[in-house]
Order: C-alpha cells, then structure tokens, then sequence
C-alpha cells in the first residue's frame, strides 16, 4: 500500500496508513519502511520522516543504510545540509557506517550551493574513512567548480583522476564541455571534445548538441554546421535538439527562409519537428517583419497536431504586439487559454506591455493583478510596463504607487523605472518632482541619458523656466560630478 501511495503521489495517505498501523502496534518491515520514508522525503516532509525514523527505533527497529541514505537525500533536496550532516552522524552513533552514497549526495548539495571548500572537505573526510572518491565523486566536483567559473580547478581534478586511476566517463566530459559552453568557451570545450576522443571515449550526440548550440547562440552557424557535418561523419545521429539549434543558429543570422526549408527536410531525415522548431521560425519571421509568414506557420504547425507552447504564444503576442496588432493579441491570448495553457511570467509581461504600450490601462492592470492572484509575483518588466502606461496618462500619482510597491516587492528598480518617472513629471510640469527622481537616479548609480536631459530641458522651456533650463544646459555641457548636478539640479528645479 505505501508503494502504491508513494507511486500515486499520495504521501499524506502514507503518513495516515502508516499512523494507523502504528496505533495498531503492528511493526513494519525494512522494505516497507524504506518505501514510507522514500515517498515522504520526496514530497520534502523530512520533520516527519525524522520523527518516523525516531519512532521506529524506539520500538526497537535497527535502521539500515538505505534508510539513512534515503533520510540524507531528502534533507540535501530541502538544502538543510546541516540535518544532512547530523544525520550521517546519527547513522555512525547506529553503527552504520557512511558510504559512496552517502557522501556523494551531500557532496552534490554543497556543490549545489556552490560551497566548494565544505565539498572538498567532505571529500577529504571520506578519503580518510577508506573512501577514496569515485568517478561519481568526481563528476560532482567537476561540474560544481565549473557552475563558479573554476576551470583551472577541473583540470587539475581530470589529471588528479588519472594519477588515481579513476577513469573518466562520458558525464565527466559532458559536465565540463556544457559549463565551458555557458562561460563561453568554446575553444576550450572544442578542444576538449579532440580529447575524449583520443581517450577512446567517442563524444554522444548530447555532448555534441552542447556546442551546436553554443556556436548558434554566439551567432557562428558556420561552426556549428562544420560540428554537425563531424557528427554525421562520425555516425553520431543528430535529435530534434540539435535541428533546433541549427535553426535558432540560422534565424539569429536572418536567415529564416533556410531555416525554414531545414524544418521542412526534418521528416525525410526521420526527425519530427516540434513546437520549438515552429516558435523559432515564427519569431525569426517577426524579426524580419513578416508577420503574415509568421501566421502562416502557426496556422501550419496546427494543422500538423504540433500543440503551440507558451514558448509559442509568447513570440506570436510579442510580434503582432510590436506591431500594435491589438486584436490579434487578444485572439491569441484566448487561443491559449482554449488550449489550456496558463500563462507563466514572460507571457503575462508581453501581454502587459502590448496593453500598456498602446493605452490600454484597464487590461494591463487587470493582467498585472491576476499575475499576482495566481501567485505570480511581477517582476521589474511587469512593472515597468504599468509605470509607463501610467505617465503616458498623465497618472504619475499611481506610478509613484506602483514604484513604492515594487521596493516592497523587493523588486530592483533600473534606469528605465527612474527615466519615466522623470519624464512623466516632467510632462506634468512638475519639474520639482523631476528632480527629485533624477536625484534618485544618479544616488542608485544611474546615469540620466541624453533624452532624459532633453525631456528635463523641453518641461523647463515650455513652462518659461528659460533662466533654470539655460543653467541646466550649462551644468550638462560641463559635465559636472554627479553630486554636483544632483545640487545644482535641485537649485535650477526650485527657480
């Protein structure tokens, strides 16, 4: 039943059945307390998985490995590596002692967390307690000291590994091949993929996918072919991952049309394209301005049975947006929601920002608020769309509101919140509130721009303030120290 529970999601009903047995006085088993307590860390209940394990002791029950391990394991998924510690040394109170499991595990939590010093005093730990570490071990490590830009640290691990002889595996590579990637590094991680193939281990489509991708998302589709080409050569079988990133590598240079024909060529090579093929090509088109090309594929991509993702409807809102193509914004927003797709974060700030760019105040409050109802907290983008719907309607009272809300929020504001709030003033003929916020600006470390100066300049001038735009003008040309400006500002805004 616990296993049935467990495999259904059902912990709750585990944790009754297993309060009910308890009552009973009925004990339970090695097997079915390792399928209660695997189930109940999974769901992250570890104040009930502790107590369990407390109460089955207390009648008597020895714990085995697996159940420590799997104790260990859950407060690592939490991130509490501390109760994950305690509990190793609860384990060798029992008697028990820690395995490549165990460490591994906590290990991998704290690479996770980017503590690498606590890693590798683990590791040295283990080593002393006759565990030298494994290859596994030494993934971890590999792939923790990539995630903070430590490369030198990787390599010396890969030359540390063959003086031990452990011998690295395909995840060993591919961990560092895919940070190298994301630090962009290519050349490195070129060199590399030469490497394990010298080494006898011959790179897997996954590890050549990883700089296809790379090459595209850097703009040189040029190199991510020649890999592709190395690929088919090497009798590697290319997936749909590495087609879309060809695409996405053909789209970013503008040439969606040849995208476009790769897509179609997809099924001849036994490949099915799918809804990131079509999205990338549909966004492609609307870079180009083709947005009836764009309707065209997603009208085809329906007709194939390929669902759109929200991937989908995010570029389709955001290219008929950018085209002021209301009508089409909301058709697509409801075609969405017929779907059954719920709108996540970057949907819901293109759909506000379409609404709040053309005047559409209503719909874009109404789309912020039920952001927030549906536990979506708005971010910078969210925000910065309504304040700027807000100064364009001349409701600078409710943009301040919305900006005191977004430092409740938490909610960094940037240079584009102050420079519309400024300009929203300055639309106002409120250049004393202007200054205000242009005073705010430069304290956060934002530089006013040059439209910012020429919007300050056109409310002073068109108010008849010539004297406080010409000092203006002056401090601009001379360019003053912030603190100076930020004084000088205040002098020139009260005239």
């Amino acid at each position: 039943m616990y296993d049935w529970h467990s495999k259904r999601g059902s912990v709750d009903a585990s944790l009754e059945l297993y309060e009910e047995i308890r009552k009973k006085g009925v004990k339970i088993d090695c097997y079915t307390c390792s399928v209660l307590l695997n189930g109940v860390c999974k769901a992250g209940k570890m104040v009930e998985a502790e107590e369990i394990l407390k109460n089955l002791k207390a009648t008597g029950f020895v714990p085995t490995e697996v159940i420590y391990n799997t104790i260990v394991d859950g407060y690592c998924r939490v991130g509490d590596e501390s109760k994950a510690l305690s509990m190793i040394e609860m384990m060798e109170n029992d008697g028990l002692k820690p395995s490549f499991i165990t460490y591994n595990c906590v290990i991998s939590r704290c690479c996770k967390m980017k503590n690498m010093s606590k890693a590798e005093e683990l590791v040295k730990e283990m080593t002393e307690r006759g565990l030298p570490p494994n290859v596994h071990t030494y993934n971890i490590l590999v792939d923790g000291y990539g995630s903070v830009g430590q490369f030198d640290r990787c390599f010396q691990l890969l030359e540390e590994m063959g003086e031990k002889k452990v011998k690295p595996n395909e995840t060993t590579y591919g961990s560092l091949i895919n940070r190298l990637c994301k630090n962009d590094m290519l050349l490195e991680a070129e060199i590399l993929l030469r490497d394990i193939g010298s080494r006898g281990i011959p790179p897997n489509a996954q590890i050549y996918n990883m700089l296809i991708s790379a090459f595209c998302k850097g703009g040189n589709s040029a190199d991510a072919f020649r890999l592709f080409t190395e690929m088919t050569e090497a009798g590697v079988s290319s997936t749909i991952v590495t087609y879309n990133s060809l695409i996405n590598g053909l789209c970013k240079e503008g040439s969606v049309a040849q995208a476009e024909e790769l897509a179609q060529s997809l099924p001849d090579k036994g490949v099915s394209p799918d809804a990131v093929t079509y999205s990338t090509i549909i966004l492609g088109y609307f870079n180009l301005g083709n947005s009836q090309k764009a309707l065209e594929l997603y009208q085809t991509m329906k007709s194939l049975f390929i669902e759109p993702s929200l991937y989908t409807y995010h570029s389709l809102i955001r290219g008929f947006g950018n085209e002021g193509d209301m009508q089409k914004v909301d058709e697509l927003h409801q075609d969405m929601l017929e779907q059954n797709l719920a709108p996540d974060r970057v949907v819901y700030n293109a759909l506000i920002r379409c609404h709040a760019k053309y005047g559409d105040v209503r719909k874009a409050f109404a789309l912020h608020q039920e952001m927030v109802e549906k536990g979506i907290g708005p971010d910078r983008m969210a925000y910065n769309s309504r304040i700027i719907c807000c100064c364009r309607e001349g409701n600078v009272q409710e943009a301040v509101h919305l900006f005191n809300d977004m430092e409740v929020k938490e909610v960094l504001p940037s240079s584009v919140t102050y420079s519309t709030l400024i300009e929203g003033h300055c639309k106002a003929k409120d250049f004393s509130g202007a200054y205000v916020w242009c005073r705010k600006m430069w304290e956060k470390g934002f530089i006013p721009s040059f439209n910012i100066y020429n919007e300050f300049m056109t409310g002073l001038q068109n108010g008849g303030m010539l004297q406080q735009a010409e000092v203006l003008n002056e401090l601009w040309e001379k360019g003053v120290a912030k603190h100076t400006v930020s004084d000088d500002l205040s002098a020139a805004a009260m005239m």
